[in-house]
């Protein structure tokens, strides 16, 4: 059996999968930045997951179109 997929499918489900990565990861930075105190690796890991939202952001980007660009708050 075979299914075929065209691409606008296969670019909203990976648009999906992103979509909920970013809400995980915000999810993680605001629950690191209510801390009052950071230990070195929640520093570290705090760092790590705003560089990877940025860049799970551009990938939504790239695969949902313009209506998914990081806003300039975000």
């Amino acid at each position: 059996m075979k299914i075929e997929i065209d691409d606008e499918v296969i670019d909203n489900l990976v648009v999906s999968s992103l979509s909920e990565s970013i809400g995980h990861i915000e999810t993680n930075i605001k629950a690191l930045k209510k801390l009052k105190k950071l230990e070195p690796f929640q520093k570290e890991e705090l760092a790590d997951y705003i560089i990877d939202l940025e860049a799970i952001k551009r990938t939504r980007y790239y695969f949902g179109g313009e209506k998914y660009w990081p806003k300039k708050n975000d």
